[in-house]
């Protein structure tokens, strides 16, 4: 058993297992051929018993390697749309005029450009799958590349890194290296999917391989201050479901604190009835499956979509599948090999009932289902 990646601990147990799922959830193929062969690779969940932090333990860092072809933009949903207008606005504080803003893991560069919109303060991202879709705008800059000390950009008033430390199978050395990109009077950011929902709420189609790391509350705070950094606050956004800390350079030397006994063990209980709960889920799937009647269409072309494409439906009886997002277009589900169709072709597929993964986006599906004029049933799985 390897060692905690956040304490060092070796008191950790292996709770769940999934093999053979896609590598990349987030890496579309041009034809159904092509993304049916791609690789697989089995994920094996530990629970530390010190820190609460979870991890793969089979995870290969050598088996991944982000490039421009990631694809796993939200920024066409309203909803969350939204959710980056309401963050954006909250990080206004720290973002001030002519304040330096660095986004590690910007993707294609949608919340940096919402972020420093008009020229406000100035941007630079920092992404291997960086497409250029931002170039031009003057008051931005981006670098095709991860963040390293000495990258030659100085150090910035606000630092954001959202959703890139769950991909992070070093992150003591991530979260240190962090530390190098913020200013002493300056704050960072960081937003990650959040363990705690998913163990809670038994959503096994949050399990992906390109997440080696899944962080509860007291994991991440644990890390940041073991870091060298003091944590201003903790909480959870987007219906609970992403965790985000807020923190500053601390001129101290901190020493992560010993969790809360109480808080572990209440970790180990939701670990061990996500365990549990598998079998039962798989059942439930299949039998929303068995159910519905006619063509089967499943919307969301992302993690939780590619993931209960691949172990759910063995059968293959979900012929389509839809996404918001242009870039996803013509392309095919990793695995199981579906076509990806934008919305406006659900009515010419003939599809009679569309399965949503995420309750967030449920509404806004149904809207679209029936703006496009189909009669389809809109299903929560």
């Amino acid at each position: 058993m390897p060692d905690c990646p956040v304490c060092r601990d070796r008191d950790g147990e292996v709770f769940f297992e999934l093999p053979g799922v896609p590598v990349y959830c987030n890496v579309l193929w041009p034809t159904a051929d092509e993304a049916v062969a791609a690789a697989r690779a089995d994920i094996r969940l530990a629970l530390c018993a010190a820190c609460g932090m979870i991890w793969n333990t089979s995870f290969d860092a050598a088996a991944t390697d982000y490039g421009i072809e990631y694809e796993n933009s939200l920024h066409y949903s309203n909803v969350f749309q939204r959710h980056a207008e309401e963050l954006a606005e909250r990080l206004a504080e720290y973002a001030r005029d002519a304040a330096t803003v660095i986004d590690i893991g910007c993707g294609k560069g949608d919340f940096l450009a919402l972020l420093c919109a008009n020229g406000r303060c100035r941007g630079v991202g920092f992404d291997p799958s960086y497409d250029g879709a931002q170039d031009g705008v003057e008051w931005l800059s981006f670098v095709r590349d991860e963040y390293r000390v000495g990258s030659g950009q100085a150090r910035a008033d606000l630092v954001i890194c959202r959703h890139v430390l769950e991909h992070i199978p070093d992150p003591r050395t991530f979260v240190s290296t962090l530390r190098h990109a913020v200013a002493d009077d300056g704050v960072l950011y960081v937003e990650v999917p959040s363990a705690e929902y998913m163990l809670r709420n038994r959503s096994i189609w949050d399990v992906i391989y390109e997440h080696c790391s899944y962080f509860t509350a007291p994991a991440l705070a644990s890390l940041f201050r073991a870091c060298g950094f003091d944590v201003r606050s903790v909480g959870t956004s987007f219906g609970d479901q992403y965790l985000w800390i807020e923190a500053a350079p601390s001129s101290l030397a901190m020493s992560a604190p010993q969790v809360n006994a109480e808080a572990l063990s209440e970790l180990t209980e939701l670990a061990d009835g996500f365990r549990a709960s598998f079998d039962a889920l798989l059942a439930n799937a299949s039998g929303v499956l068995d159910e519905t009647s006619g063509s089967v269409a499943l919307w969301g072309a992302g993690s939780k979509g590619v993931t209960f494409l691949n172990v759910a439906d063995s059968e293959r009886r979900i012929a389509s599948v839809f996404d918001v997002n242009p870039r996803k277009h013509g392309r095919h589900v990793p695995g199981s090999g579906q076509r990806i169709l934008a919305p406006a072709d659900v009515a010419a597929v003939g599809a009679e009932t569309v399965l949503v993964m995420n309750p967030l986006y449920a509404d806004e599906v149904a809207e679209l289902v029936h703006a496009a004029g189909s009669t389809a049933g809109v299903v929560l799985v």
